[in-house]
């Protein structure tokens, strides 16, 4: 496999966030890369594809333009044998994730990492709570055995759902996603409302995929590229997703009479029929 993929992010206060944008697309015209880099007043999110040494080249940019160590990027590798995005996009955000709350440090929840909740999981499972923060269709690929799974359609309703588990504030809590922006954001918004023992998995699932035997989640991992999902090795698995409406596909719903590649899938059949 020839091609690295990274996602990463970092919350930190950025400002003219037009002109940064114009550095990375300057940057990128330089290196081989493909994919998509949000940019906010609270920091920076993204993720990129390409040659190992073209990756790393504009990593050090970022790191340089906002006087950050690669290390604050919280960075996961994975490799395949294509490049995993179709084009290299910069966007302008209100929020490097959609979830229309101001990230404050002064509620920034302590991390765990995957090692340590494996041990934590291992000899005290009763004492925690794994909280996912995704939306429902990519937990279908698969989640942490026995988390919380709230039935979100959008990060956004994540809020309200909190409501829900007031009756878990007395527990130890540990938010997790898929690379850890998520999980940070809602176990800030959680330590807010009062919820005390919070943590947040470090890295996320794909980081305790890269750091450990995965031995206390079941299945896959969703991925916002080409991939679609990871294996636990974090090697590429069978899954699908349909480009009409976005849902990931299982081997089962792409043998679905519904199923057109590229126009319907048994999730939105009815739609698109309309």
């Amino acid at each position: 496999m020839s091609f690295l993929n990274l996602s990463g992010y970092h919350f930190t206060p950025l400002i003219d966030i037009a002109a940064i944008k114009e550095t990375f697309i300057e940057k990128s015209q330089e290196v081989n890369i493909k994919g998509t880099v949000l940019l906010a007043p609270e920091g920076i999110n993204l993720f990129i594809s390409g040659p190992s040494e073209d990756c790393d080249s504009f990593i050090e940019k970022v790191c340089n333009t906002l006087h950050i160590e690669p290390s604050a990027l919280e960075l996961k590798p994975s490799w395949s044998e294509n490049i995993a995005f179709n084009r290299f996009l910069v966007r302008l955000k209100k929020e490097i994730i959609a979830f229309d709350y101001e990230f404050n440090a002064e509620h920034q929840a302590p991390y765990v990492s995957a090692k340590e909740l494996d041990s934590w999981l291992e000899n005290s499972p009763e004492d925690v709570v794994l909280l996912d923060t995704r939306n429902r269709y990519e937990t279908k690929f698969g989640a942490f055995s026995k988390a919380v799974i709230p039935l979100i359609d959008t990060f956004k309703e994540f809020k309200p759902f909190i409501e829900t588990i007031q009756d878990l504030k007395g527990k130890k809590i540990v938010t997790y996603c898929t690379g850890g922006i998520r999980c940070e954001k809602a176990a800030n918004f959680l330590k807010e409302q009062g919820f005390e023992d919070v943590y947040q998995l470090r890295g996320g699932i794909l980081k305790y995929f890269e750091e450990t035997q995965a031995a206390n989640y079941d299945g896959e991992c969703f991925v916002f590229d080409k991939r679609v999902s990871l294996k636990a090795d974090l090697t590429l698995s069978d899954k699908k997703v349909c480009y009409a409406c976005r849902s990931p596909l299982m081997i089962e719903d792409c043998a679905h009479i519904a199923y057109q590649e590229g126009s319907s899938c048994p999730y939105c059949i009815d739609r698109s029929a309309k």
